[in-house]
């Protein structure tokens, strides 16, 4: 089956109403429970979750619906280069989430002491950067138009989450977070302190 322009029109408004949704949620919902507990509570901290299962699921859309993704069609340097970018992806991911130690503090829901050391030494999102190469590597293995779209939505996401817990962040931590913004990138290479 191929794509008609009324999915593609479909899907398309589908990313805009999920960017802006993702976007709206992390710059007004989250961002105020974080001003007002200093933390999340835990349901609003595994929310976040379901932002990015819905935005996991859309990008695979066309996917289930039209025609499968096979990796026959691709040359093996798209193929060896996308399959090298997952894994640094995955070690990067999930080394974020073990150097930031418990789970519930990458939800938000719980603060503690600045992570300074390990990835966080390199960037102040490696988890963001793990997600972001993942889909970068889909978009090498797996070259597409809506794969294209959902990584463009899924950095506008991510971004209006970043900033957002970066206000909660310098609330938390004030002086000390301000210092190590100054010495560690935002993105690995993109500071973008603002402070």
């Amino acid at each position: 089956m191929e794509y008609t322009l009324k999915f593609i029109i479909f899907y398309a408004l589908l990313q805009i109403a999920v960017t802006m949704g993702g976007y709206f949620y992390y710059y007004s919902f989250i961002r105020k429970s974080y001003l007002k507990n200093e933390k999340l509570p835990w349901f609003i901290g595994f929310s976040q979750l379901f932002v990015f299962l819905f935005h996991g699921i859309i990008l695979y859309l066309p996917y289930y619906l039209f025609k499968p993704w096979s990796l026959k069609n691709i040359d093996n340097v798209h193929s060896i280069i996308g399959l090298i970018t997952i894994s640094i992806a995955f070690i990067i991911l999930f080394g974020g989430f073990i150097n930031l130690g418990v789970f519930f503090k990458t939800m938000g829901t719980e603060t503690g002491k600045l992570r300074t050391r390990g990835l966080y030494g390199i960037t102040r999102n490696p988890q963001v950067l793990g997600y972001g190469l993942l889909l970068i590597s889909c978009a090498i293995i797996w070259p597409s138009w809506y794969i294209v779209i959902s990584l463009v939505s899924f950095c506008i996401i991510i971004h209006r989450m970043v900033l957002t817990e970066e206000i909660h962040l310098k609330n938390v931590f004030g002086q000390e977070y301000k210092e190590y913004c100054k010495h560690t990138p935002r993105y690995l290479f993109l500071h973008g302190n603002d402070f």
